[in-house]
């Protein structure tokens, strides 16, 4: 059974007329039509949301498709490849960056290599780590993919880079494009920088307290950056055309039988940019 409450004033049922049976007065009867209406409502777990679309794992922005000019290697510096983030307000979730190996290194060369997303300053470089992005257990020449932790968000309209370097003597090699375009199929608004940033000075070796300067012959590292387009708060203020039959507070308790049933309308304050999801629930 589930409970409602009584407008003030309602009168209390007439005595049984028969034994398991009661007759409703004719104030009791009317408020009775109501209750189908009545016991969703107070079922109801509050104002009903939005849900938006599930996300997608997309091509953001990639130079993969532009033609091979040489490469990078991470013998004397580390290296920054720069890109810029798309307009929705929301952001994006990066889910990984791919690049293209020129070498296979062995498991234990393969264990110092860091491919690391930052952030950029003012003077556009490299400023600071934002994620580790996750080298695959085996590396080989050709196409890889670095994952990015969990929950990794990019603003809207914000420059990152993505960095690579190896700890110790390996030479690690990556490829590069002398083209400044970038593939069909990316984002609006994405864009990968015209050039690539490089260590210089004593603390070349590490991105850490390094010096950055940009390529002089404006070649950049061949990326692919995936991930999801964060999708806008769920709409609000959704009210139920209903909400007038729902009893005024300060009455009295009204026995309502679980399992009826109700029609309602929702009114939207506002137009909805996806899918609109309806969840009830009890109190």
């Amino acid at each position: 059974m589930t409970c409602a409450r009584r407008l003030a004033g309602a009168r209390t049922p007439a005595s049984p007329t028969s034994a398991g049976s009661r007759r409703p007065d004719a104030r009791t009867r009317g408020f009775a039509l109501l209750l189908p209406v009545l016991a969703p409502l107070l079922g109801a777990s509050g104002l009903f949301h939005a849900a938006p679309a599930q996300a997608q794992t997309v091509t953001l922005v990639s130079n993969f498709g532009q033609t091979t000019s040489n490469y990078f290697s991470t013998a004397a510096s580390v290296i920054g490849q720069g890109f810029t983030t798309g307009s929705n307000a929301a952001g994006y979730t990066l889910s990984n960056v791919e690049l293209v190996s020129e070498t296979a290194p062995t498991a234990d060369q393969r264990a110092t290599i860091r491919v690391e997303l930052w952030s950029a300053g003012t003077n556009g470089g490299p400023a600071s780590k934002v994620a580790d992005l996750t080298v695959p257990s085996t590396v080989t020449q050709g196409t890889l993919s670095f994952a990015a932790p969990t929950g990794t968000t990019l603003s809207a309209s914000t420059k990152y880079f993505v960095l690579v370097y190896t700890v110790g003597n390996y030479e690690w090699r990556v490829d590069t494009t002398a083209s400044n375009g970038e593939d069909t199929g990316g984002q609006p608004g994405w864009s990968i920088e015209d050039s690539n940033w490089f260590t210089t000075g004593a603390n070349r070796d590490t991105p850490a307290g390094a010096n950055w300067a940009t390529d002089p012959q404006d070649h950049e590292v061949r990326i692919r950056v995936k991930g999801e387009q964060v999708s806008p708060p769920p709409e609000t203020g959704v009210e139920l055309e209903s909400a007038a039959f729902l009893p005024s507070s300060g009455g009295h308790d009204l026995v309502i039988p679980e399992g009826g049933s109700a029609i309602f309308g929702v009114r939207l304050s506002a137009q909805p940019t996806t899918n609109v999801t309806v969840n009830l629930g009890k109190i």
